[in-house]
């Protein structure tokens, strides 16, 4: 069954356009085996992302999340410069779906990130981005990866493949979406969203990087949601930057050829800088996932090939518990508790730790695992044990569709 990851993280990366102007290096290449027109890559799931293996200056053992809105590639922890030989060049201003204050970070360039036989060479890099949304990851890449390629994804095989441009030609049954990209490197394409009562109709960011299905700007989104249920008030996600609030309830989902029913989406309270550009909704993983992929940078499109998860339901959050992506050491810890909820009954309050869901221990390390039993998914109850103020308490939570 398909769920659909809220709360989401938005990881996409807004820089400044004139520094990134300034800084951004023209000379950065992808680069192939010269015996090879096709590269595979695999891929891991890791808190729902797109997780590759690969090297920064030729240190390697490293962990990217593939994020098409990344413009440049990103470094996570910034520990570890002078180890990976960055050269630390400017300071840009990077900002992110949270609408918050952008801040100034470093910029390396001269970088060579390398994913089994693919190298990206001379690329800038971003460095200590994304602190609050990524954790036990090295890294993001995006936008050098989609450049001199035709790329495949298949969640099924999980495998990303390659393919040199002006060698692949497709010849199957999908559905092709125009992309368009702005000066930063983000994609978007035009899509619908049907309420009740009326559709509206916008630019959306194509992202890798937001784990949820839709979200769209409440500024925007004036209307959509009809009489159709809305939680109001929470925590939607994490940016760049921050938290993000706002609230979420269902719609149709229109696409050229393609039409999903009963989504989820998120009403962000906030415009960010891609907003005010008339950038106002993102596509998420929960919905791209639902597709085999072929990005294809140079010829503007998308093509969306349905897979065996096509039409699985978009699920919610059913207990009501809304984790902060940060652990502690010794558990996860709550950020906020949607009012009405199973949790929220049950006494779960934010800032307690969570150390035990189901038996399930160690939930720093396996959040990948935990995450879809706080969130309800696999079964119809929950037994919690949570730390409060260095005293263990033990919950037992029955769950129930919120939304």
């Amino acid at each position: 069954m398909f769920k659909a990851n809220f709360v989401l993280l938005m990881l996409f990366l807004q820089i400044t356009l004139a520094a990134f102007a300034q800084q951004n290096n023209r000379n950065t290449h992808l680069l192939f085996p010269t015996d090879r027109n096709v590269v595979q890559l695999p891929f891991e799931r890791i808190n729902s992302w797109i997780v590759i293996k690969g090297s920064i200056n030729g240190s390697g053992g490293k962990t990217f999340i593939l994020d098409t809105g990344a413009p440049v590639a990103v470094l996570v922890n910034d520990s570890n410069v002078a180890d990976l030989n960055l050269s630390i060049k400017a300071q840009v201003v990077i900002g992110g779906g949270d609408g918050n204050t952008g801040k100034k970070t470093p910029l390396a360039s001269g970088v060579r990130v390398q994913f089994g036989d693919i190298i990206v060479e001379n690329a800038n890099m971003v460095v200590g981005a994304a602190k609050d949304a990524v954790h036990g990851i090295d890294g993001i890449i995006g936008k050098y990866l989609f450049d001199g390629a035709i790329v495949k994804i298949d969640w099924q095989q999980q495998i990303i493949t390659f393919y040199k441009e002006g060698t692949f030609s497709y010849n199957g049954d999908g559905v092709e979406l125009p992309l368009e990209m702005d000066k930063s490197g983000h994609i978007y394409t035009k899509a619908s969203f049907k309420g009740p009562d009326t559709t509206i109709e916008c630019k959306a960011l194509v992202d890798l990087g937001n784990k949820s299905s839709l979200f769209i700007d409440k500024k925007a989104a004036a209307g959509l949601a009809g009489n159709n249920k809305v939680i109001k008030d929470i925590i939607i996600g994490w940016g760049a930057n921050g938290q993000v609030n706002g609230s979420v309830t269902r719609t149709s989902l229109l696409l050229p050829g393609v039409v999903l029913d009963n989504v989820v989406i998120a009403l962000k309270d906030k415009e960010d800088n891609l907003s005010k550009k008339g950038y106002t909704a993102n596509i998420g993983l929960s919905v791209l996932q639902r597709f085999t992929l072929y990005f294809d940078y140079q010829g503007k499109k998308l093509i969306l090939e349905k897979n065996k998860d096509f039409s699985s339901p978009f699920l919610f959050n059913r207990s009501g518990i809304i984790i902060n992506p940060r652990p502690s050491e010794i558990g996860l810890i709550v950020a906020f508790i949607i009012p009405g909820s199973p949790a929220a009954k049950a006494g779960v309050v934010a800032g307690d730790i969570i150390i035990s869901a189901d038996g399930n221990k160690n939930l720093a390390i396996s959040i990948n695992e935990i995450e879809p039993l706080i969130k309800g998914w696999k079964k119809d109850s929950l037994q919690l044990q949570l730390i409060r103020q260095n005293t263990t308490q033990h919950i037992n939570l029955s769950l129930k569709d919120l939304l």
